[in-house]
């Protein structure tokens, strides 16, 4: 049994983590947003650290020191998940990925910790063309050079249900089946992993295995956008519309609704699905023991709207 603090616990990675932990016996403290309740996941959260023993939660964030300090007492493990995947305001990739993961590093090597599992992000490199890469790889470095014994994970995108991603994809087709496909859709490639292979192989990394590497989380193929998409019509039985689209107007449609809705659409997401290097996934396979599933039977995992 392991205490074990869990940041981005509210997120969707923590609520899938936190009960794997629990299963395992380990003492799990959650760090959630103060005043945190009033949303359905954080109020759920809530009612289920009311219900077992094994969890407390912490309010604050990864820029309150006292709260961080309080958060990592008595702590032997740190499973470090809080990222953005679109900015707000002063919350800028940097500040999040960066500043925040000095903040816990800090906090944690005075507690004491014994070692951090870090959440990054597949593609997360300094020459990256998007500064969510280039921050994500900041963090890496800061963890890197803590002196804490570490395990970096880069998962590719993260799918299972209420996920923000192929589910956002089912919805919007069950509302409108018509799907563009500019040629950045035929280059961008996506190496999906399901949650339960990703929880299996964080849950392991801070019970001390795959420690000292970074390990690439991700499926055994590499399928385009405009693959993953058809795959999801397939699966749901729906018959998509498909309507040639250049990709100069692609970009500014997805501009224009990044502006006016909260979708993570913007310079920086298309910067992203242009960075489609393929990952090796089977280091990793082979250092948590963790067969990952391919894409299809991820997204047949995954899917909750019916189409």
């Amino acid at each position: 049994m392991t205490k074990i603090l869990v940041t981005g616990a509210t997120g969707f990675i923590g609520r899938h983590l936190i009960p794997a932990l629990l299963e395992r016996g380990h003492e799990v403290t959650a760090m959630v947003r103060p005043g945190a309740g009033t949303g359905r996941k954080d109020a759920a959260l809530r009612r289920f650290a009311e219900l077992d023993g094994k969890l407390s939660l912490v309010e604050g964030d990864v820029f309150d020191g006292a709260a961080l300090e309080k958060a990592c007492k008595d702590i032997a493990s740190v499973a470090h998940l809080v990222g953005i995947i679109k900015e707000h305001g002063a919350m800028t990739f940097e500040r999040i990925h960066a500043e925040g993961t000095k903040n816990v590093v800090s906090a944690a090597k005075r507690a004491g910790v014994k070692r951090i599992m870090h959440v990054s992000a597949l593609g997360a490199s300094p020459r990256s063309k998007s500064r969510y890469h280039t921050s994500k790889f900041e963090g890496e470095l800061i963890v890197k050079q803590s002196g804490l014994p570490y395990a970096i994970l880069r998962p590719g995108i993260v799918l299972g249900r209420e996920d923000q991603f192929a589910n956002l994809f089912a919805r919007s087709m069950a509302r409108v089946p018509v799907q563009p496909v500019p040629p950045l859709f035929r280059r961008a490639m996506l190496q999906p992993v399901h949650i339960d292979d990703l929880v299996r192989c964080m849950v392991l990394a801070l019970e001390g295995k795959g420690v000292g590497e970074v390990h690439h989380i991700c499926g055994p193929e590499a399928v385009s956008l405009e693959r993953f998409i058809r795959l999801i019509a397939e699966i749901g039985h729906r018959h998509l519309v498909r309507l040639p689209c250049p990709d100069g107007l692609f970009r500014l449609l997805a501009l224009l609704l990044g502006k006016l809705t909260s979708l993570p659409l913007g310079k920086d997401q298309l910067a992203m699905l242009e960075e489609t290097a393929p990952a090796d996934h089977l280091p990793a396979e082979k250092a948590f023991g963790v067969k990952f599933l391919p894409c299809e039977e991820a997204l047949r995992r995954t899917l909750m709207v019916p189409l």
